[in-house]
């Protein structure tokens, strides 16, 4: 068992900590000892990729995956709307829309499973030691 104030590794039968006095049970902040919902977390990053991760209080992750998912609408729009972009070199432009569309998918992917692992990273830190990971 962890101390839930300084996150020291304590013996079951103890009712308090050696190290910093605190009582078993005590959770630090309360606020912050509640498990994030998985299925929320997915769900979040489904819809819009990043939510899941800020959800789970990694925010700059989430605004990475955000931040790349607009990137990617952004090149996908300049591909549609560039007519006289010379792409010969690299194929038909309709292979571009293909690949810019598989890239999408790719990062809605990853931000989904990525959002899945952090939820239940999170909930195993949290009920170990009594406090969130991170």
């Amino acid at each position: 068992m962890y101390c839930t104030k300084c996150g020291s590794q304590m013996e079951d039968d103890h009712q308090f900590c050696k190290k910093c006095g605190a009582r078993v049970g005590e959770p630090r902040h309360p606020w912050q000892s509640r498990e994030k919902n998985v299925a929320l977390a997915v769900i979040g990053s489904a819809f819009i990729s990043g939510v899941g991760q800020m959800y789970v209080d990694r925010t700059l992750r989430g605004l990475g995956f955000l931040f790349l998912t607009f990137l990617i609408i952004g090149i996908y729009m300049a591909v549609v709307f560039a007519g006289g972009m010379d792409v010969s070199s690299l194929g038909p432009r309709s292979e571009w829309y293909r690949v810019v569309i598989l890239i999408g998918v790719a990062i809605k992917v990853w931000s989904i499973i990525d959002a899945y692992k952090l939820a239940n990273e999170f909930n195993k830190k949290l009920k170990e030691t009594g406090n969130p990971p991170w």
